[in-house]
């Protein structure tokens, strides 16, 4: 397992900015614009969380539960991605570009939701090397979707 990578990946997860509810311009955001982003930031949480524990930052008592809880929620909350760009829900983070190339990002939130299940499924195991291998295929999926689809943040 290259310690290296999953250390960086932790970071950039870790590090993201927090998802702000107003847009560039400083007007509001719509509900359901609001709504994306608070279902994006618990799959991020919940990602997070998997990756302290993981990687050892952080020693709770009951390591395997808290792994296994922390990849529950994300694959649960995954499983919404698909549904969060209804019209009218421009702004934010999404870039207007999701709503003219809709089946592009169905199938990065599938690739999302089929990843994060399979995450959710070796930390029920307990086999840290299917860990491994699923956490790489979840960071993956985040990244294919967030570079042609989310907005740049400067860190």
């Amino acid at each position: 397992m290259n310690r290296i990578f999953f250390a960086a990946l932790a970071a950039a997860v870790l590090l993201m900015p927090a998802h702000s509810v107003m847009a560039d311009d400083d007007t509001e955001l719509s509900d359901a614009a609001k709504y994306r982003e608070t279902v994006m930031e618990a799959v991020a949480s919940s990602f997070g969380g998997f990756i302290a524990v993981y990687l050892g930052k952080v020693e709770p008592k009951a390591e395997d539960k808290h792994l296994i809880a922390n990849t529950r929620a994300l694959a649960i909350s995954s499983t919404l991605i698909g549904d969060l760009v209804p019209p009218g829900s421009e702004g934010g983070n999404a870039l207007p570009l999701i709503w003219t190339e809709m089946d592009t990002y169905q199938k990065y939130a599938q690739d999302a939701a089929d990843s994060t299940a399979e995450l959710a499924r070796a930390a029920e195991s307990g086999d840290r090397a299917a860990m491994g291998k699923a956490f790489k295929a979840v960071g993956t999926s985040c990244k294919t979707c967030h570079d042609k689809f989310r907005e740049e943040h400067e860190s």
